[in-house]
C-alpha cells in the first residue's frame, strides 16, 4: 500500500477543513435573516418545544405527546425534541428554531464524508465532501427548520453508521445504526413506509453475506422495535376505531383526520411517476424556498450526472455501495405511492447526490487537471447559487415566510392594544403563539374555534388576538389595531388612521 507523504497528508487535512468551514458556514449564517420570518410550520414546531419545554403539554393539552396533533392532521414530533435544548438556552426565537437544522446539516458534510471515504479513499472522499458542502438542496433546507427534513439527514446517519459496522465490523456501530434509525420513525410520517423495507432489504443481505449473525441480528432488530413502540401504537390507533391513551406518561395521540393515505397509498402511479421525473429532470417544484429556478436542487447543469453516477457505481461496485442502492430504489418505490414534492420525497436527493458527487469522483480520478477542473466548476456553480439565493431570489423566498409579521406583532404588543387582529397569508394565530410565547394554559382557557376538530382546524381569537380581521377598516375601534398584509392594504386616510409599516405587513390602528 502506498503511504501518504506529510505534505500529502497536510493538504488533503487543510482541503477538508477549507470545504467543511464553507459548507457548515452557509448552512448557519443569517438563518433569520433569509429566508425572513418563519414557515408556519416552523412556527408551529418552535412554540410546540417551548410549550413541551416549559409546560410539558402541547397546545391540544396533551401531556408529552408521541406525535403533535398541529392543525388537526397531525405533525412530526421529533424536531420540536431536537429544538427544546436551544430554546432553554437561547429562548424561543426563529435563530433558535432553526439553529438545530444547521448544526444537523453542518454534521452531515462530515458524516458523508466519512462514509465515502471508508467506500473510496481519502482522495475520492474530499470530491464527495466538496459536493455534499455545496449541495444546493442540502444548503436551502438547512436553512429552515421543516421538521420533515430532518429525517434525510438521519437516515444518511444511519446508513453511515453501517458502513463503519461493515467496515471495521464493530458492533457498537451496528447498534448506533438501529437507534438513528428507529429516532427517524419520530421525524417523518413516510419513515412508516420506508424504513421496514430498507431495514428488511439490509438485514437479508447482512445474513446472507455472512456480514452479520443471527444474535446481533436480533438485537439489533429488537432495538429499533422497542424504540419504535410508541409511534407503532400511534399508526394503530389512528388506523383503527381505538382512542388516545397514556402510556409512561406519554401520549399516544387520536389525530382529528389521519393523512396517512397522502402519506402512503395515493393509486395515482403513472401521475405520481410523471411529477417525479419532472422534478428529478426540471429540478424543482415552483416553491422558491426548495429549489431556486436554474440551479434546481442539485444545479442543473449536473443533471446528466445522476444516471452516470448509478450506471459507474453499479459497474466499479464500491464497497457496501448496496446500502445507498437499497436506498434508492426503495426511495423510488415509496415516492410512486404519494403525492410529490420536493418535501415529501425528501429521503430521495441523499442518494441523488450521492450519484452526482460518484460521477464527480470518477472525472476527478482522470488526473490533475480533471480533479482541478471539478472544483472550479462545483466553485463556479456556487458563487452563482449563493448570488441567486441571498440577492436574487431573496424577497421571494422572504414573502413565503411571511417576513416582518413578527416584527409586526413585537410592535402591536409593545403599544398595550387592548386587541389586536392579525392578518396571516396561513394560520396567522401560530405566529402571535410563537411571537407573544403564550403558555398553552391560557391558550386553551381562551380560544375560540371556527372550525374544530377538522385536518386543518381555524381558530377565530385567542387571549387579545383575533384571526378574523374585520371587513372593513372602519370597524377598527380605538385602542385595537389591524396587523396587514400589505398587498391588501387600501388607501387610508392618515388623519384617521396611524400605520406603521414594515417591509410586507403594517400595524394600522386609528388615530
Amino acid at each position: 500500500m502506498r503511504l501518504k507523504s506529510p505534505a500529502q497528508f497536510q493538504y488533503q487535512k487543510a482541503a477538508l477543513l477549507i470545504v467543511l468551514l464553507v459548507g457548515c458556514v452557509i448552512r448557519l449564517y443569517g438563518t433569520d435573516i433569509v429566508p425572513g420570518g418563519l414557515n408556519q410550520d416552523e412556527a408551529s414546531s418552535g412554540y410546540e418545544a417551548f410549550s413541551l419545554l416549559y409546560y410539558h403539554i402541547d397546545r391540544h393539552g396533551l401531556r408529552n405527546p408521541v406525535h403533535l396533533i398541529s392543525w388537526g392532521s397531525g405533525q412530526n414530533i421529533a424536531y420540536s425534541w431536537l429544538c427544546m435544548p436551544f430554546i432553554a438556552v437561547l429562548g424561543l426565537t426563529e435563530f433558535s428554531v432553526r439553529l438545530p437544522m444547521g448544526l444537523v446539516g453542518c454534521a452531515s458534510i462530515y458524516v458523508f464524508y466519512l462514509m465515502i471515504r471508508e467506500q473510496l479513499g481519502e482522495r475520492k472522499a474530499l470530491i464527495g465532501c466538496l459536493f455534499f458542502a455545496l449541495f444546493p438542496w442540502h444548503i436551502m433546507k438547512s436553512r429552515w427548520g421543516l421538521e420533515s427534513n430532518l429525517f434525510p439527514d438521519l437516515l444518511l446517519w444511519g446508513a453511515a453508521s453501517l458502513v463503519f459496522y461493515l467496515s471495521r465490523r464493530q458492533y457498537r456501530y451496528l447498534y448506533l445504526s438501529a437507534l438513528i434509525f428507529a429516532f427517524s420513525l419520530y421525524s417523518y410520517g413516510t419513515a412508516y413506509a420506508f424504513l421496514p423495507f430498507y431495514l428488511a432489504g439490509v438485514w437479508i443481505y447482512m445474513l446472507l453475506t455472512r456480514q452479520l449473525n443471527w444474535k446481533h441480528f436480533l438485537l439489533s432488530a429488537l432495538t429499533v422495535f422497542i424504540i419504535a413502540i410508541p409511534i407503532m401504537l400511534f399508526v394503530l390507533i389512528n388506523c383503527t376505531d381505538l382512542e388516545q391513551f397514556q402510556l409512561l406518561g406519554m401520549t399516544i395521540p387520536k389525530l382529528y383526520v389521519s393523512r396517512f393515505s397522502s402519506v402512503a397509498g395515493n393509486p395515482h402511479l403513472l401521475c405520481n411517476l410523471k411529477s417525479l421525473l419532472s422534478i428529478l429532470l426540471d429540478q424543482g417544484d415552483g416553491l422558491a424556498h426548495n429549489s431556486l429556478p436554474k440551479y434546481g436542487l442539485c444545479y442543473l447543469w449536473f443533471v446528466p450526472l445522476i444516471p452516470a453516477g448509478l450506471f459507474l457505481s453499479l459497474k466499479e461496485r464500491p464497497k457496501y455501495g448496496f446500502l445507498i442502492h437499497w436506498w434508492f430504489v426503495c426511495a423510488l418505490c415509496v415516492s410512486l405511492v404519494m403525492e410529490v414534492n420536493i418535501n415529501r420525497v425528501n429521503f430521495l436527493w441523499i442518494p441523488v447526490g450521492y450519484y452526482i458527487s460518484y460521477a464527480l469522483m470518477w472525472i476527478a480520478g482522470k488526473g490533475k487537471y480533471a480533479a482541478c477542473s471539478v472544483v472550479l466548476v462545483c466553485a463556479l456553480l456556487f458563487g452563482l447559487f449563493l448570488h441567486a439565493y441571498f440577492v436574487t431570489n431573496r424577497d421571494t423566498i422572504n414573502f413565503q415566510f411571511s417576513d416582518s409579521l413578527g416584527e409586526a406583532l413585537t410592535y402591536a404588543i409593545e403599544q398595550d392594544y387592548q386587541w389586536i387582529y392579525m392578518d396571516g397569508r396561513v394560520d396567522p394565530y401560530i405566529y402571535a403563539l410563537f411571537y407573544t410565547q403564550t403558555d398553552p394554559y391560557s391558550f386553551l382557557e381562551t380560544v375560540t374555534y371556527i372550525r374544530q376538530h377538522t385536518a386543518f382546524e381555524t381558530i377565530e381569537y385567542f387571549g387579545k388576538y383575533c384571526s378574523t380581521p374585520p371587513t372593513d377598516f372602519a370597524d377598527i375601534q380605538e385602542n385595537e389595531a389591524y396587523i396587514v398584509d400589505n398587498s391588501l392594504l387600501p388607501p387610508l386616510d392618515p388623519e384617521q388612521y396611524h400605520i406603521q409599516p414594515f417591509r410586507y405587513f403594517s400595524v394600522v390602528s386609528p388615530t
